[in-house]
């Protein structure tokens, strides 16, 4: 397997700290040509610009899930989800078509976060908190 990715080991950031099903996904994602990496600003993104396809998550991510488990797999699959939105439409937004791929990739223990950004189009997708931090 190294051989075959030489790269992939130094970009294996945090990847660690991730749930089971979402190292697969980003395995998955960097097979097929996206970088996935930490950034230091305040905010991740998924971007395309002609052939590159970046992934990135805040350094802060990873502080805050100590503090609120689950936090940085929903933030890992939240970016992840619009990756797979632009390779099926070649758009990325908050939509119905992306809170589904959202829901299809989210470990269910963590996709409340959704809540506490994109508020209204979780209702929408039927997005409920976490019962256990009522």
């Amino acid at each position: 397997e190294y051989l075959l990715f030489p790269r992939r080991e130094k970009r294996m950031n945090f990847y660690q700290y991730l749930s089971p099903s979402l190292k697969e996904t980003y395995i998955d994602l960097l097979d097929i040509g996206w970088e996935i990496s930490l950034t230091s600003n305040k905010r991740g993104q998924c971007s395309v610009k002609g052939k590159e396809r970046n992934i990135t998550v805040p350094t802060w991510a990873i502080a805050k899930n100590v503090k609120e488990p689950g936090f940085l797999d929903w933030y890992a699959a939240h970016e992840f989800a619009h990756a797979f939105d632009y390779m099926n439409r070649k758009t990325m937004d908050h939509g119905p078509a992306f809170m589904a791929l959202l829901k299809n990739i989210c470990p269910a223990y963590c996709i409340h976060f959704e809540l506490t950004y994109m508020t209204k189009g979780a209702i929408a997708a039927g997005i409920t908190p976490n019962l256990d931090d009522l």
